[in-house]
């Protein structure tokens, strides 16, 4: 048995570790795209998920049946014809927006109609006159056959009558006139929208027109599954190098411990001869 003192492990060779670390993580990611990203086939087409060895980005291809690529191909024309007509309707457009907005013709948008309120008023009017006059010659017949005489109480009582009728018929005539003068202006009002509004939808209608033709539907491709990643975590190599490293040093020092102990006691024997009586160890050569 040596009872020399023996050198330290040799330190773990971390920046290896550290390269087999990397190399585990590159390969890990390469597994993860592999088991998550299946190639897909449908009825539509197929999607295969290619990646080279020493290139870590993915190849996604995307091919359509004979069917799906008919379809394609037709919306893709249709697209392309509504393009061409929402193109050739971009004259029309500036052609509409270059006209200042045009109200002529149109029924004028500040009219009162007095004169026809007043129209329907002296219109009434003309009809009650006539018999208001009827009515009061007839009274004044009645009062003097009577012998009611002008002046008198009872003549001022009947004539007072007959004046709040007749103010009664006129404020009623008046009330007529102001509801026709409404009523026409209601009807002026409303034709006037009317045709404001159809002007402006004729302005507007190349403009709408050119939008629904450019946020019409769109080419579109059959869906298939999208990439993903994973959670695959890798192994934990550079860990391994420090956990391998503390356990060499473990033992080093567990070994350097025993022989420094089994050097103690061999001294201790030592000193413990050289000072005993002579004789003391005579039984060992027998």
């Amino acid at each position: 048995m040596s009872l020399g003192k023996s050198d330290p492990p040799p330190a773990p060779d971390y920046a290896g570790a550290a390269q087999a670390q990397g190399a585990a993580n590159i390969e890990t990611a390469r597994l993860q795209g592999k088991v998550n990203n299946p190639n897909v086939y449908n009825p539509y087409g197929q999607r295969i998920i290619t990646g080279g060895e020493n290139d870590s980005r993915p190849t996604i291809t995307d091919t359509l049946t004979p069917a799906g690529q008919a379809r394609f191909d037709q919306e893709h024309r249709i697209i392309q014809n509504v393009g061409n007509v929402a193109e050739a309707g971009l004259g029309r457009v500036g052609s509409a927006m270059a006209q200042p907005f045009d109200t002529g013709g149109l029924p004028p948008a500040t009219t009162d109609f007095s004169a026809d309120r007043q129209r329907v008023e002296e219109a009434l009017l003309s009809r009650l006159e006539p018999q208001f006059a009827r009515d009061e010659e007839a009274m004044r017949t009645r009062l003097l056959n009577s012998g009611i005489r002008l002046g008198t109480e009872p003549y001022a009582a009947d004539q007072d009558a007959l004046n709040r009728s007749r103010t009664d018929a006129r404020m009623q005539a008046i009330l007529a006139g102001g509801q026709e003068q409404s009523r026409l202006y209601g009807i002026n009002s409303d034709a006037r929208a009317r045709g404001i509004q159809e002007r402006t939808f004729q302005r507007n209608l190349p403009l709408n027109e050119l939008n629904a033709l450019r946020s019409g539907s769109q080419v579109t491709l059959p869906q298939f599954q999208a990439y993903q990643g994973s959670s695959i975590q890798p192994p934990n190599l550079f860990g391994a190098a420090q956990a391998q490293g503390q356990y060499d040093i473990n033992q080093y020092n567990a070994q350097a411990a025993q022989t420094a102990g089994l050097t103690g006691g061999l001294f201790g024997l030592g000193a413990a001869a050289l000072g005993a009586p002579i004789g003391t160890f005579n039984f060992l050569r027998g």
